[in-house]
Formats: C-alpha cells, structure tokens, sequence
C-alpha cells in the first residue's frame, strides 16, 4: 500500500520498519510521529553521536533507493544477514556512498564492493546455509533479492539486466 500511495499519499504506510524506506511511498514512524517521503532515489544521513568521553559512534539513516544501495553494502544486523565477509561499518559504507549523485553511481560502487570481495569466488554458502555456485554477479542477486522489498507479487530487481542498462557489464 505504500506503493501505491507514492504520487499523491493516499496511502501511508504506519512503521518503525527501517527497512521500508527504500519502498516509493510514504511512511509515517508512530514513535517519532514524523512522515517520511520515500520516493525516488532518496538521500544517506550519517548521524555521529560524541559521548562523554569525546569518543564518536556513527548511525547511518537513509530514505528511497540510495537506502538499498545502502542495504547490499552494510547487510542489516537485525535481520542477520552481511553481504561481506567483514561487515562494513555505517561510517565505511557512507564514505563509499556519500558521493553519489545517481543509480549509476551507486550501482558502479556496489559492483566494485562485490568485485573486491568476489572476484574469485565460484562457491559460496548463503546466510541461510544453501550452498550456491556462480561469480560475484550471482552473490549481488541474492543479496539483493533479500534486501528488496517487493510491491507487488513476483516484483524482483534483475540486476544483470540493470547492470547492462547502465553499461556496467557488457
């Protein structure tokens, strides 16, 4: 529904889902009472919060597509899943983010990250134990496939085919 309310808010989705952010639409967060537009390809926040000590922790928080590119970088916590074997920090995936200005620049970091950790790789097992064979392209669909959110029945990014309309990959 919050699909279906992205053009004009006659639905808005009522969460605390962060993962709903990177759906079009608008999403109103009960707890904080404030209303987010999720349309288009958004923007990446990172909030620094210094402690008493002068020590500093970092929380990204992002709203549309760019909080999906986000996704198959970082992995989610809550969920269990890392796309990477070294999880990387909200600061680390910002900093290889914060200079893009659109999907293919987001796209171009995204496939060097799986490149960098893949390139060799034919076998690999998932976060759910499953053993898969392919290159890097096939680990970045089935993460992408769990990051996703669908709006409608079988709705799924092909991501080889985004790729070539993007000239990637040939």
């Amino acid at each position: 529904y919050q699909y279906l309310g992205r053009k004009d808010q006659s639905y808005i989705d009522v969460t605390e889902d962060k993962d709903a952010v990177q759906t079009p639409g608008f999403i109103l967060n009960p707890r904080t009472e404030e209303i987010t537009d999720c349309n288009g390809l958004g923007s990446l926040d990172l909030l620094v919060k210094v402690s008493a000590k002068g020590s500093k922790s970092y929380k990204l928080k992002g709203r549309g597509r760019a909080f999906l590119y986000y996704q198959l970088l970082h992995g989610d916590p809550v969920d269990t899943y890392h796309p990477f074997p070294k999880v990387l920090s909200d600061l680390q995936t910002y900093n290889l983010l914060k200079d893009c200005v659109d999907d293919k620049e987001y796209w171009q970091v995204v496939v060097d990250q799986y490149k960098l950790h893949y390139a060799d790789i034919t076998e690999w097992e998932a976060w759910d134990g499953s053993v898969h064979q392919g290159t890097w392209l096939d680990i970045l669909q089935v993460y992408c496939d769990v990051v996703f959110m669908q709006r409608w029945e079988n709705d799924r990014l092909d991501i080889k085919s985004i790729l070539q309309k993007f000239e990637i990959i040939e």
